[in-house]
C-alpha cells in the first residue's frame, strides 16, 4: 500500500514537472515571437527614431526569452535569444537607417530560431 502511495505521488509531481516544462517552454516561443516581431517592426521602421523605439522592444523580449530559456535549461534557445539581443542592441545603437536595418534583419533571425529551438525542446519532452 506505501509503495502504492508513494508511486501515485511520484506520478503527480512528475507530470506536474512535465507541464511547467511545456508552460515554461510556451513562455520562451512567446517572448522569441515578440522579440522578431519588434526586430520586424525596426527593419520596416521609416526614421532611425523609430527603428531605435522598436529595437528597444525587440531587447527587452529578447531578454525574457533568454531568462525563460535559462530557466528550463533550453540551451539553444538561450544561445539563440542572446544573438537576437545582440543584434537588437546594435540595431538601437545604429548611426543611420540602413545600419538598424541590417542589424534588426539579423535579429529578426536570431529571434525566429530561438522559436524553432524552443518549440524543438517542447517536442523533445514528449
Amino acid at each position: 500500500m506505501r509503495g502504492a502511495l508513494l508511486t501515485f505521488v511520484f506520478s503527480i509531481i512528475f507530470f506536474l514537472f512535465q507541464g511547467s516544462l511545456l508552460c515554461d517552454s510556451k513562455e520562451v516561443i512567446d517572448y522569441a515571437s515578440e522579440a522578431y516581431d519588434y526586430s520586424r517592426e525596426a527593419y520596416h521602421a521609416d526614421t532611425l527614431e523609430d527603428a531605435e523605439y522598436y529595437s528597444k522592444k525587440a531587447m527587452s523580449a529578447a531578454e525574457d526569452a533568454i531568462s525563460a530559456a535559462s530557466e528550463i535549461g533550453n540551451s539553444d534557445a538561450e544561445y539563440y535569444a542572446t544573438e537576437a539581443y545582440d543584434y537588437s542592441r546594435k540595431a538601437y545603437y545604429a548611426d543611420t537607417l540602413e545600419d538598424a536595418e541590417y542589424y534588426s534583419k539579423k535579429a529578426m533571425s536570431a529571434a525566429e530560431d530561438a522559436q524553432m529551438a524552443a518549440e524543438d525542446f517542447e517536442e523533445e519532452e514528449y
